[in-house]
């Protein structure tokens, strides 16, 4: 038996820790889901158990997404043609949705197919971590991830652009989660920090001054007033602070244990959208101080598994990718749970496993079933290496 029919035997094994966990939080985000929705379900359709259904239908379908991803090497998506493509259409279809999209509550971000609402921004950011990862790979593959021209510029460029078409949505958070992991998955990559730097801030000087016009007008006036809003909510809590409110009220009755399942008083139309960005606070208030060291423990846990997974990546393209993803995931936590507690200002920002939305779930699963793939890759790799050693020495 020669050495190509032992590696064609082996028998890889993802992270199992990394997908346990992520099982956990879901069926724990799932539960909260339908507690925290129930009464405003309710009201609305007649139905307690509306927006639960649609999550878990969503559920399942990213579940077999993710069976999907993670039976196809991660490797092959590593094609010029395939990364231009994807650009091209991300950018395309972004554009399309500010033209073509619903509006609701002045933001521009679905499209609606029959009874689903999609929102492509979901798609759009995961593909943006396809891309950045891809020019790293080929930038560093031809030795020239140093040169400023020929590898910071063009990367911040395509960031900036995907950035803009988000804000152009009303979708800040969106182009936050973009520059958060563009940037982690650069840095990673082992850019020149120098000129990072220099270029980032020349980026900056720019993005300062559009953000300064943007927030003395428009949209961007609403987003000033969310930082005021922010500084003391209590002086705004008959109009826009009123939501915060009722999260901090929310999050300081939970106590020590809670006050139990299905109990939540915030919840019964107190908290405006109990479903969404501010669910967590109806978790803190149903299972209190030790329910919610418990999640974030799990969500620490999952994080650094992740980070693992990136650092023992077979390939540079496999790592910059893993921890483009988790670097988007663990900005999304920490935000979401940042806004809950008062700590900055309302960005919009969902908790992962935990807020409503169909499009995200499926997203985020398809990203759980990515990185086991990676993971499940550098196994293959480590048993290769094992065999190949075992032959040499034979």
């Amino acid at each position: 038996m020669n050495i190509d029919s032992n590696k064609r035997k082996i028998k890889a094994k993802p992270d199992y820790s990394f997908i346990i966990a992520s099982g956990v939080l879901f069926l724990i985000g799932i539960i909260t889901l339908l507690s925290a929705s129930a009464p405003k379900a309710l009201a609305e359709s007649g139905n307690s158990y509306y927006y639960f259904t649609r999550q878990l239908f969503f559920g399942v379908i990213g579940i077999i997404g993710a069976i999907v991803v993670y039976n196809i090497d991660y490797k092959k998506y590593n094609k010029k043609q395939i990364l231009i493509f994807l650009y091209i259409l991300m950018v395309v279809v972004s554009i399309m949705v500010r033209f073509i999209g619903k509006e609701t509550k002045g933001a521009v971000r679905w499209i609606k197919v029959g009874p689903i609402q999609i929102q492509p921004s979901e798609f759009v950011k995961v593909g943006m971590l396809f891309v950045t990862a891809g020019f790293c790979f080929y930038v560093h593959k031809n030795g020239k991830l140093k040169e400023a021209k020929n590898s910071i510029i063009p990367l911040l460029l395509i960031l900036i652009m995907a950035g803009v078409t988000f804000i152009t949505q009303n979708h800040m958070s969106a182009a936050i989660l973009i520059a958060s992991a563009g940037i982690a998955q650069i840095l990673i990559a082992g850019v020149n920090y120098t000129s990072l730097i220099t270029s980032g801030l020349a980026i900056l000087a720019v993005g300062g001054t559009a953000a300064y016009s943007v927030l003395s007008s428009g949209s961007g006036g609403f987003r000033g007033q969310r930082i005021e809003v922010w500084k003391n909510p209590f002086d705004y809590i008959k109009g826009a602070g009123w939501q915060i409110v009722q999260s901090l009220y929310a999050v300081g009755s939970g106590g020590l244990f809670g006050e139990g399942l299905g109990d939540s008083k915030q919840k019964q139309s107190y908290i405006p959208e109990p479903q969404n960005d501010f669910i967590f606070s109806i978790f803190s208030e149903e299972w209190g101080f030790i329910g919610v060291v418990v999640v974030i423990a799990i969500f620490i846990f999952l994080i650094w598994r992740g980070v693992l997974i990136a650092r023992n990546a077979p390939d540079f393209f496999g790592k910059i990718l893993a921890i483009g993803i988790i670097s988007m995931f663990s900005c999304q936590v920490i935000i979401n749970l940042a806004v809950v507690s008062n700590l900055i200002p309302v960005t919009g920002m969902p908790l992962p496993f935990f807020s409503y939305g169909g499009t995200a779930l499926v997203v985020l699963l398809l990203q759980i079933g990515l990185m086991a793939n990676i993971s499940k890759e550098s196994d293959r790799s480590i048993k290769e290496k094992e065999i190949k050693k075992k032959y040499l020495n034979c």
